[in-house]
């Protein structure tokens, strides 16, 4: 559990106070090392743009090696996030073996700003197809659900 304890300490001493994500730990899991939650907001210019994004993270027994569980808790419209939540990262595979908890994060937030089309889920035939032959379209649905399920009153309601 020390090097969880290490780990968590580092990330908290090097999240850059002007980069979008908040970092917490979740009320509802105590205060317990291994869960914590994240507010990403989403970039301007993209589809999800102010929105308000909740995530939590399960950390495993033996970080650096495993990666963290990253699950969306805010419904999000997206070739890489699952209608649970999860999300569809290459990194996980090389998580541990140069990947760190923070690269994670940022290519968690990249994908706010450009989706991964070769790392989609396999049941989003459709939504790959909408993203890829009508972005204007994707871009419409995708708005609309960060007006209807990421605002900060939405955000707040997960802990209620």
């Amino acid at each position: 559990m020390s090097i969880l304890n290490n780990l968590l300490e580092k990330i908290q001493d090097n999240v850059d106070p002007n980069y979008p994500i908040s970092l917490d730990y979740n009320p509802k899991y105590g205060e317990d090392p291994k869960h914590w939650t994240c507010l990403m907001i989403g970039p301007e210019g993209t589809p999800y743009s102010n929105g308000y994004f909740r995530l939590t993270i399960d950390f495993t027994e033996d970080p650096p090696e495993k990666p963290p569980e990253i699950k969306f808790l805010t419904k999000i419209y997206h070739l890489n996030i699952n209608d649970n939540g999860h999300v569809c990262l290459r990194s996980n595979n090389e998580f541990g073996g140069g990947k760190n908890f923070e690269q994670v994060f940022y290519e968690i937030y990249f994908l706010f700003i450009k989706q991964n089309e070769r790392s989609t889920w396999p049941h989003f035939k459709d939504r790959k197809n909408l993203y890829e032959n009508n972005r204007e379209e994707f871009n419409r649905i995708a708005t609309e659900w960060t007006k209807e399920y990421a605002t900060e009153q939405e955000s707040n309601k997960i802990y209620d």
